[in-house]
């Protein structure tokens, strides 16, 4: 009877050093962790409000991820129209100059258009080059087509107005066959034009030059296709944000217009008033287009404010979720030293208990 219960009574001290140990090991790892567990099973009943809280975070997350996209690719387009502003108004003045000195020497000179043809010519291949422009590998003014360069070749829109003006420019001294021209030379910029494909390029040569009649050669087949689809993305539960222009938004056309008439312009001899003529149309299509290109970057602005307040409530409500996520998941470091402690005066308890009750050292037992 005797052995029997010392048997009884050493197994019942094995079991409780075993508990203690396994005890001892979650509040070692607790310790270092600073969480109740390693796995969701560890917090209880109180798991389903953990993974409901890292849900919201997680989705808030993602929300905060689409709105720093959108905020850096709306900084540069900012930084895009910013250069496009300091080009129109390089071409506003030097209209406004030519205009000037037509004023000054009336017609007793034939006016000197290189420096305006110039100017016009690398204006386009400025502005090529920033609707162009990539972010992360995407063409910020392509709309959704983003893989695919919006405007790949302004030689066929040169070529175009400049066939114009020199088929069409000598012979148009009235009013009308002015006026015919500039409607010429509106219908070359932009998307494919259904009227202009009802002609034959025979008799409207400057289509030879973009790419059959009807098309204008400028924008991307794949823009084209893409309709008037902008950036889209969720910043909110309840919200999407459409943010961006297009390459070929009409601000966009009026100053390809303004700026190919300035590289393609000559005053021909014994029509000074056709001269006059498109000199004003460039002249006022530039400053159309600074007004247009003003409102879109204050467009853009409001844009990026109203992200930018989103932003601050998301980075709000994370702040008090990953408050209460701490108060489901962490443990206090106070409590858990306080246990680490009773739990190793416990455990010394029950070794020496155990040797003694086997006649052997603590140290042989523990090895």
């Amino acid at each position: 009877m005797s052995n029997i219960s010392s048997y009884s009574q050493y197994q019942r001290m094995l079991n409780d050093t075993t508990r203690l140990q396994r005890q001892q090991v979650t509040l070692n790892s607790q310790a270092s962790s600073g969480k109740i567990g390693t796995v969701i099973g560890d917090l209880g009943v109180e798991a389903r409000r953990s993974i409901n809280i890292r849900s919201v975070n997680d989705q808030l997350a993602t929300y905060q991820k689409n709105i720093a996209g959108v905020t850096l690719y709306a900084s540069v387009m900012d930084t895009a129209m910013s250069k496009m502003t300091d080009l129109l108004n390089d071409l506003r003045n030097e209209y406004n100059k030519m205009s000037s000195d037509l004023s000054t020497n009336g017609t007793t000179s034939v006016p000197d258009t290189t420096f305006l043809n110039e100017l016009g010519k690398r204006g386009m291949e400025e502005l090529q080059n920033l609707l162009n422009t990539k972010v992360e590998g995407r063409y910020i003014f392509a709309g959704n087509d983003i893989h695919n360069a919006p405007v790949p070749d302004v030689n066929g829109l040169f070529a175009a107005f400049q066939s114009e003006m020199t088929a069409n420019l000598p012979g148009a001294t009235t009013a009308a066959q002015q006026a015919d021209i500039v409607t010429n030379l509106k219908s070359y910029v932009g998307l494919p034009n259904t009227t202009l494909a009802s002609i034959p390029v025979a008799t409207n040569p400057p289509q030879a030059y973009m790419g059959g009649a009807g098309t204008s050669g400028l924008y991307g087949t794949s823009l084209q296709q893409a309709g008037g689809a902008t950036m889209i993305a969720r910043v909110d539960v309840d919200r999407q944000i459409s943010y961006g222009l297009r390459a070929d938004a009409p601000v966009f056309q009026d100053m390809f217009r303004a700026l190919a008439t300035a590289a393609t312009i000559t005053c021909p001899p014994g029509n000074l008033d056709g001269y006059k003529a498109l000199l004003k149309d460039g002249f006022d299509a530039t400053r159309t287009s600074i007004t247009g290109l003003s409102n879109e970057v204050g467009k853009l602005g409001i844009t990026r404010k109203e992200i930018q307040d989103i932003g601050q409530k998301h980075e709000s409500v994370i702040s008090s979720l990953t408050v209460a996520l701490g108060d489901v998941e962490d443990v206090d470091m106070a409590v858990v030293a306080t246990k680490l402690s009773q739990n190793s005066t416990a455990l010394e308890a029950t070794y020496k208990i155990i040797a003694q009750a086997k006649s052997l050292s603590l140290i042989n037992f523990l090895s």
